[in-house]
């Protein structure tokens, strides 16, 4: 196998990166999501970033309230979901503060 990036979502760095690449060094090839795929590649995505947003709240914040900081930033989150969610789901999905499972 070539040496290279494979079936990784094309993000803004990632752009930077492949526009700097020589085309007639390396094949750059992409392809379109595919609608089926898009929710798994996508929220695996997500995923990723929320996890790296968390950590960094959690290096920003005192040890008392590092918990706390993290809760409310997934319910901004999920808050910026509310439209596509609806107010009934929304209203379900708020985590909350008490940092109990």
């Amino acid at each position: 196998m070539k040496q290279g990036i494979y079936e990784q979502l094309i993000n803004t760095i990632t752009r930077q990166e492949i526009s700097a690449l020589d085309p007639d060094v390396y094949n750059i090839g992409t392809e379109k999501l595919d609608a089926e795929e898009a929710r798994k590649l996508l929220s695996t995505y997500l995923a990723a970033v929320t996890r790296r947003a968390l950590k960094i709240v959690r290096e920003q914040t005192e040890d008392k309230t590092a918990v706390l900081a993290q809760i409310r930033t997934c319910n901004e989150i999920i808050a910026t979901l509310k439209g596509t969610l609806g107010e009934d789901e929304y209203n379900e999905l708020q985590l909350d503060e008490q940092g109990r499972y």
